[in-house]
């Protein structure tokens, strides 16, 4: 059984956001990156029950993931596959939609 997400459960507040997109292949998502490094996956279901919208404009903050060490500066979903990357760092890193590293390219 898992356990509900809450707010309680972030270690961190997230930095200054650099980027946000919406995720097209999932209603409702959205990704910002942010100066630290994180993405951080947003969703507009309650947390407290998942089969419940919040109120128009609402998100929630369901996942920070550090991808970086330095600021993220694009994010971009291509062909509903790939989650791109490219940070302060000189680095463009490639992931698959469960957030599996593939590819990295930079200095």
């Amino acid at each position: 059984m898992s356990h509900w997400i809450d707010c309680r459960d972030f270690k961190h507040t997230p930095s200054a956001f650099t980027t946000s997109i919406f995720v097209p292949s999932a209603e409702g998502q959205a990704l910002s990156a942010t100066a630290d490094g994180d993405v951080i996956l947003w969703t507009d279901r309650s947390l407290n029950n998942l089969s419940v919208s919040m109120d128009r404009g609402k998100k929630a903050a369901t996942k920070f993931l550090r991808l970086h060490n330095t600021g993220i500066n694009v994010i971009k979903y291509v062909h509903d596959k790939y989650l791109i990357t490219g940070g302060e760092d000189g680095f463009v890193k490639i992931y698959d939609l469960q957030v599996q590293y593939n590819h990295a390219g930079g200095p």
